[in-house]
């Protein structure tokens, strides 16, 4: 440090992060550790090059790599590139993955922690040769920040990604039927088109919410509010989600009727996608009921099915924004059907019973908050 502040040098500066460490035993702890060490000696002559430091925090917690072989005059500080040590970064955490994941897989078997590995960088710029060790925890925690928003970054793409899979996956395959059997019988084409037709509204409706969750976000998200039979619109959510309905023989129910003050294209959404989800869930020829109550202050809206419910370790997470549930995937139409929930005064809840079905409580204002 003291050389970079001489030599008015610019470094690059990697740290790396093991997660799940604390809620692990000693023995766990001392297992992974070696494993992260391992593949950051492994590193040495490839990811890493000969000049470059690694340092330990207090019990392992974090490392960091200085890389001195990538440093430059300060003056050209521009010449390193975000994107050059963001590769480097990501194969770094390739690397302690790899060499961790045989470790992971027998702790799993035996009930032991999950593990993940957060690698953030920046770049240090040491000013004072008399105090490196304070510019040195600046830099770390500027490149902790990184780290956990590039944790945060690849969750909403891995989220992303799997939502929109299924459907276009649904899509080329049943075009493709359709092309290669040409003696396809009517009523079979025409199920095949609908199977398309849904799944194309399914994406639709999942981009939709895209841009929706980004306009919350940004403080743009405009509402038509207007008087609204929220009994007529879970009856038009019914139809929209009939083929997935028919498709697991899943039988839906609406009852009750009451009116609110909310955008009913927005409702709308919200009621398609917590069908959607109850639908996928429940038993194989099960059922879906949309209980719709009216109140003084507010419409209620309870949608239950009879499969396995919410993993009740889980429910705090659901429907947060890009949350992991209890399976290690994310999901996005329960987030954007809360954000809209949200958007509207209103509240949603995840309940029942673990083996006794799911349950979603929407609470919609029935006057326009102000």
């Amino acid at each position: 440090m003291r050389a970079l502040a001489h030599k008015r040098c610019v470094a690059p500066l990697l740290y790396i992060e093991v997660t799940g460490l604390a809620a692990s035993g000693q023995r766990v702890r001392a297992r992974a550790t070696t494993a992260v060490e391992d593949a950051l000696r492994a590193a040495a002559g490839t990811i890493l090059r000969r000049d470059d430091i690694v340092v330990c925090g207090p019990s392992a917690r974090w490392y960091a790599a200085l890389l001195l072989d990538r440093a430059v005059p300060a003056s050209a500080r521009a010449a390193v590139s975000d994107a050059d040590l963001g590769i480097v970064a990501a194969r770094l955490r390739a690397s302690i993955r790899s060499a961790m994941d045989e470790r992971i897989r027998r702790l799993r078997k035996s009930g032991g922690a999950s593990f993940a590995v957060r690698v953030g960088w920046t770049i240090i710029e040491p000013r004072d040769a008399e105090r490196p060790l304070t510019e040195l925890r600046h830099a770390l925690r500027g490149a902790a920040v990184v780290a956990r928003i590039e944790e945060r970054r690849g969750t909403v793409l891995a989220a992303i990604t799997h939502e929109l899979r299924t459907p276009l996956t649904s899509i080329v395959g049943f075009v493709e039927r359709l092309r290669e059997d040409g003696g396809a019988s009517a009523k079979s084409r025409s199920r095949a088109l609908s199977i398309v037709a849904e799944e194309a509204r399914r994406l639709s409706r999942l981009v939709d919410g895209l841009i929706d969750t980004g306009a919350w976000q940004a403080g743009n998200l405009t509402l038509r509010q207007r008087v609204t039979d929220i009994g007529s619109v879970a009856r038009k959510a019914k139809v929209l989600v009939a083929e997935a309905a028919r498709e697991r023989r899943v039988r839906v129910t609406v009852s009750g009727e009451a009116t609110a003050d909310v955008d009913p294209d927005r409702v709308l959404q919200v009621l398609v996608n917590v069908l959607d989800n109850a639908i996928r869930h429940a038993k194989l020829r099960g059922a879906v009921g949309v209980d719709i109550r009216g109140g003084r202050d507010a419409a209620t809206i309870v949608v239950t099915d009879d499969g396995d419910g919410f993993d009740e370790h889980a429910i705090g997470r659901i429907g947060a924004p890009f949350a992991a549930g209890s399976n290690g995937k994310v999901g996005l139409g329960l987030a954007i059907a809360s954000m809209l929930v949200a958007a509207h005064g209103g509240t949603i809840e995840f309940g029942g019973s673990r083996g006794r079905g799911a349950r979603v409580t929407i609470e919609l204002p029935t006057k326009i908050q102000g």
